[in-house]
């Protein structure tokens, strides 16, 4: 099947929410602003709730409780706030998918995980894109929801491949299909009407670093390779379940792309540990 035939059979697939689709077009015209982030958040009360349930959470270790979307807006920051609304909708997204031929709870931890990771790589560096870090996280497995959702015999005979052959996701994949996750999840990030650093970074996550080069955006860049990095450190750390059971090795060489040595290795890796697990008891409240 090619990719496009794909592409087609996804139109059906749960979508992020109307709100999240509009903050990507505020975002694409550089018009997102504080009070206009909070304006489109508001349309959708049950999203308002979500939103400021999560914001309340002892993950952010907020000294007063904020009632309205405004305030949580400028308590936290706009960036904050916008990394949570996709993340709301984007778990939406794993929830409803449909039949499970992997466990997909088990891979939305996995992307929590690899947020968490990409995020506290990008603020070791620039920390004004790290909660984008942190979205790139969260989306850079989506292309497997599609597959799975509207070609479950052909993923469970990927997954059946991996276990007897002990090959690659990727090799699998090309057996398969064709064509590989990253791909299929790139079109749902523009399809989603994400900025183009976000499909960047979900095409590129199983690249070698020091391949992505060509990227002229030093911000899709560093993202791209927070995003492909924190994927890695996931996988090491345990943090829920990718599929592929390839972990990868993270290099000294990569760190230095986030100015991390061996000396502040273990406080950031630490850190890591102790965000994931903040999130995974906030993310329960939305059980």
């Amino acid at each position: 099947m090619e990719a496009n035939e794909l592409i087609k059979k996804i139109k059906d697939l749960p979508t992020i929410s109307t709100v999240a689709i509009q903050i990507n077009e505020e975002l694409k015209k550089e018009s997102l602003t504080a009070k206009s982030l909070a304006a489109l958040i508001n349309q959708d009360p049950s999203l308002t709730a979500k939103l400021l349930k999560l914001a309340n959470s002892a993950y952010y270790g907020l000294v007063r409780q904020v009632t309205t979307m405004e305030k949580a807006v400028m308590v936290l920051g706009l960036h904050a706030i916008q990394s949570l609304a996709f993340s709301v909708s984007v778990y939406k997204v794993f929830n409803t998918a449909g039949e499970a031929v992997f466990n997909f709870p088990d891979l939305w931890l996995h992307s929590l995980g690899c947020g968490v990771a990409a995020k506290n790589l990008v603020l070791a560096r620039t920390p004004a894109l790290a909660e984008l870090a942190f979205v790139g996280g969260i989306i850079h497995d989506i292309g497997k929801i599609a597959m799975a959702d509207r070609l479950p015999a052909e993923m469970a005979s990927m997954m059946t491949l991996i276990r007897e052959k002990k090959i690659s996701q990727a090799a699998a994949e090309e057996e398969i299909f064709g064509f590989s996750h990253q791909k299929i999840g790139a079109r749902m990030a523009v399809a989603w009407n994400f900025p183009d650093k976000y499909v960047f970074a979900v095409k590129s996550h199983h690249q070698q670093p020091f391949s992505l080069k060509e990227q002229d955006d030093p911000d899709a860049l560093l993202l791209a390779e927070g995003v492909l990095v924190g994927n890695k450190i996931a996988k090491s750390l345990g943090f829920g379940v990718s599929t592929d059971p390839e972990k990868g090795h993270v290099t000294a060489q990569e760190l230095e792309l986030f100015g991390i040595s061996g000396q502040n290795l273990p406080r950031i890796v630490q850190q890591i540990k102790d965000d994931y697990q903040q999130l995974v008891e906030t993310w329960q409240l939305e059980a």
